[in-house]
């Protein structure tokens, strides 16, 4: 089984500024949002995972909805499931719902995101 826990550094991302955009940021937040290129850290723990992205950690117990805020200032409630090497995170922020799948491999992340607006996303990290 491949390892979740570890640090991912920033490749690359599609459609990510349009992504953000559609969840309802105004332009100058967007591009903050979207430039962000720093490192992801998944530490799970048991039941309690912790993704850590920008200095901001978002701390989750699996199969629970948990209440938390993202970096971009929206408040979240979000349910998380992990089975094999996929972390799925089901979140509602409010008039938009948004499905993220992280799919690990032994040398990096991809990071797949879709919203009710129907807008997805994709980033990618690899291990470090």
């Amino acid at each position: 089984m491949v390892q979740l826990n570890g640090t991912y550094e920033f490749v690359s991302q599609d459609n990510y500024l349009e992504y953000v955009k559609s969840l309802g940021l105004p332009d100058d937040k967007a591009q903050k949002v979207a430039g962000s290129t720093g490192p992801l850290v998944i530490a799970l723990t048991g039941n309690n995972l912790t993704v850590t992205t920008a200095g901001n950690a978002m701390e989750l117990t699996l199969n629970q909805e948990c209440d938390h805020t993202l970096p971009t200032g929206h408040q979240v409630k979000t349910t998380t499931t992990v089975n094999g090497n996929t972390i799925t995170f089901k979140s509602n922020m409010g008039p938009v719902t948004e499905d993220r799948v992280f799919e690990v491999t032994d040398s990096g992340l991809t990071s797949m995101m879709t919203n009710s607006n129907g807008v997805k996303a994709v980033r990618k990290y690899k291990r470090v």
